[in-house]
C-alpha cells in the first residue's frame, strides 16, 4: 500500500458525498466488486477507505448506470477496461470475499431472468407461428369458398350472345308494343260516340284523334312492362 494513498483517501461518506450517491448504494458497488474478485478496498484499522483509484472507478459506475446499464454489465465493463487494484496474498475471503448465499441468490435471479427471457421468446415464436397458421388457413378457405362460387355462377355470356339477347328484346318489345296499340285501338272503338267524337260543326262530328291517341299511349304504358316480362319467361 502506497503512503500516498492513504494521505488522499477518504472514507465512505465522503467519498459518496462526490459521487453524489448514498453511502449504501456505493458500498454495494465496491464490496460487489471485492465480493467478484475484481477489485480490492484499501482499508486502514479494517475500515474500508477510498482513493483516486476508486474515484475514477466510481463516477464511471455513476455514468454508466445514468445510461442505464444493468449493474451485471458494468461490473464486467470495470473488470475488463480498468486497471484494477489486485487482491494482495493474505486477503481473507471471510471478511468481504465471495459470499456463498448472496452468490446464490445472485446466481438464481440471474436464472430466473434467462427462464423469463426464453418464455417470453417462445411466447413470441409460438404467437407469431399461429398467425401464420391462421393467415394460410384463412387463405386457404377463402380460396376453396371463390373457387365453388365461380361453380355456381352461370357462365359468363360472349358479345354475340348479348348481342342477339338485345335484338330479340328489341324486337319482342316492338311487337308486343304493336299488339297492345291494337288492344287499345279495338276498346277505343268500343267506346260510345259521346266519348270518342268531337262536334265539329253544327251538324257533323269527328274522332278526337288526340284523345284517342291518350287513351293507346296510356293502355300501353300500363300493360308494356308486364307484357314484356311474361314473353321472356315463357
Amino acid at each position: 500500500m502506497k503512503t500516498e494513498e492513504i494521505i488522499n483517501s477518504w472514507q465512505i461518506a465522503e467519498f459518496a458525498a462526490m459521487l453524489e450517491r448514498h453511502p449504501n448504494t456505493v458500498t454495494q458497488w465496491f464490496n460487489e466488486l471485492e465480493k467478484r474478485r475484481i477489485h480490492y478496498n484499501l482499508r486502514v484499522n479494517n475500515e474500508k477507505i477510498f482513493t483516486e483509484h476508486d474515484l475514477e472507478i466510481g463516477k464511471r459506475i455513476v455514468a454508466l448506470r445514468e445510461a442505464k446499464w444493468p449493474l451485471n454489465g458494468i461490473y464486467s465493463y470495470i473488470e475488463s477496461n480498468f486497471d484494477t487494484r489486485p487482491f494482495p496474498d493474505d486477503f481473507n475471503d471471510g471478511e468481504t470475499g465471495i459470499d456463498v448465499n448472496s452468490a446464490i441468490s445472485r446466481m438464481r435471479d440471474e436464472f430466473s431472468n434467462l427462464l423469463k427471457e426464453a418464455q417470453e421468446s417462445i411466447r413470441k415464436e409460438i404467437k407469431y407461428e399461429y398467425e401464420q397458421h391462421m393467415k394460410e388457413t384463412l387463405s386457404h378457405i377463402t380460396a376453396q369458398m371463390q373457387q365453388e362460387l365461380r361453380k355456381q355462377l352461370p357462365e359468363p355470356k360472349s358479345s354475340e350472345q348479348i348481342r342477339a339477347e338485345r335484338i330479340e328484346r328489341t324486337i319482342a318489345t316492338t311487337r308486343i308494343r304493336a299488339k297492345l296499340e291494337q288492344e287499345a285501338l279495338e276498346l277505343w272503338e268500343q267506346k260510345p260516340d259521346s266519348e270518342r267524337k268531337i262536334r265539329t260543326g253544327l251538324f257533323s262530328k269527328s274522332e278526337d284523334v288526340v284523345k284517342m291517341q291518350r287513351f293507346i299511349n296510356d293502355y300501353i304504358n300500363k300493360y308494356l312492362e308486364a307484357r314484356i316480362e311474361e314473353h321472356f319467361k315463357g
